[in-house]
């Protein structure tokens, strides 16, 4: 091979729908980079990429004539005769060639043979040439998504505490400008401040305190009807030994855990836990939203 010879351009997917999209984004590149030498390409596809399945090659012997092919290739991706071979390797099949049978070879047998799945030198044909690898377009992300399903999480029932209960409409500025998808989140600061709240309406003073071990579980959603919440404070007690301030556990009905540890010394240290209850519908959608305590 050499910078006169006709150049094989390779393209492999995992999927036969991919190769257009592979196609396009090359096309798109060399579009966009004169500068690029046609053997480098051929020699970067050929010796940087892996070999996947589904196999595209089509022949080239310019940069004007590897756009134009890749164009028609692009818009008629079915139409398919010499100078492009395309075919699905056989995953049990491990032919290999030798360098010398591949140099014997002519490109459209060259061609054919990787399609089918048969293993080719390449590294080893391009011996001696003054080719180098370039940068090209990686494989493109598959366009289909995943979300993963959280955990349910089982809510224990509360025993004894002081419960307090709060209701947001949605229209709080932290609901209205807090959103994901057009839906209202609660944000993670605002179980921060149910807690602050919740221990003054029990006569606790909002004294200095440290969240350790903050993990967030699942998100809290508002919708039309807003948020209705269910704040619970019950006794908590020092750990193991400690002769340090109490440390509680705080639960967020399962939404969020931490550690909460008072810095400074309190009469009743108090571990605490929002619920969520069902949402339902309120007198007047003007009724302004408050926190009750």
């Amino acid at each position: 091979m050499n910078d006169r010879d006709d150049q094989l351009i390779v393209l492999s997917a995992l999927q036969a729908q991919t190769l257009p999209v592979l196609a396009q984004q090359l096309l798109e590149h060399v579009l966009g980079r004169p500068d690029l030498a046609l053997p480098d390409i051929a020699y970067t596809l050929q010796v940087g990429r892996e070999a996947l399945p589904h196999r595209l090659v089509l022949l080239a012997a310019s940069m004007a004539q590897l756009i134009a092919r890749l164009q028609d290739y692009v818009q008629s991706p079915e139409a398919l005769e010499p100078p492009f071979w395309s075919g699905v390797a056989e995953r049990a099949r491990v032919e290999q060639w030798s360098v010398e049978q591949s140099r014997e070879a002519s490109h459209e047998s060259l061609a054919r043979a990787w399609v089918d799945g048969v293993t080719l030198p390449w590294a080893g044909l391009w011996a001696g040439q003054a080719v180098r690898r370039t940068s090209l377009p990686g494989y493109p992300f598959e366009r289909e998504r995943h979300w993963a399903q959280p955990e349910q999480v089982a809510q224990a029932e509360p025993q004894g505490g002081v419960t307090h209960q709060a209701h947001l409409s949605g229209n709080e500025f932290f609901l209205l400008d807090h959103r994901l998808n057009g839906r209202a989140i609660l944000p993670g600061m605002m179980y921060i401040e149910l807690l602050s709240r919740a221990l003054r309406a029990a006569g606790q003073p909002a004294a200095p305190f440290q969240l350790r071990d903050l993990l967030w579980l699942q998100p809290m959603w508002g919708d039309a009807a807003g948020i209705d919440l269910q704040v619970l404070l019950r006794a908590g007690g020092s750990v193991g030994n400690s002769s340090r301030s109490a440390r509680e556990r705080l639960t967020v009905n399962g939404w969020c855990t931490a550690r909460l540890r008072s810095a400074l010394p309190c009469e009743r240290p108090a571990a605490w836990t929002s619920r969520r209850l069902s949402n339902r519908p309120r007198a007047s959608s003007q009724e302004p939203s408050v926190i009750r305590n």
